[in-house]
C-alpha cells in the first residue's frame, strides 16, 4: 500500500505544481527522466516545480501516517 500511497502522493503534488507553474505533470517527468525542458519554459520554472512536488509529497505523506 505504502508504494500507491506514494504514488498518489506525487501524482497530487504534480498536480499542484501544474497549477502554480504550468508545468504539466507529463513534461515534468520527461524532465526527471531524460532532462528535457519542455517548449516555451525555462528550466528555473521546471526546478520550482519539481521542487514543489518534493515538498507537497512529504507534506501528503506526513498528512497520511506513512
Amino acid at each position: 500500500m505504502t508504494r500507491t500511497l506514494d504514488a498518489y502522493a506525487i501524482r497530487l503534488a504534480a498536480l499542484k505544481a501544474y497549477d502554480i507553474t504550468g508545468v504539466r505533470p507529463l513534461e515534468l517527468q520527461r524532465y526527471r527522466a531524460f532532462g528535457e525542458v519542455p517548449d516555451g519554459l525555462t528550466e528555473e520554472v521546471v526546478q520550482r516545480a519539481q521542487q514543489i512536488v518534493e515538498e507537497e509529497r512529504a507534506r501528503l505523506l506526513r498528512l497520511a501516517g506513512s
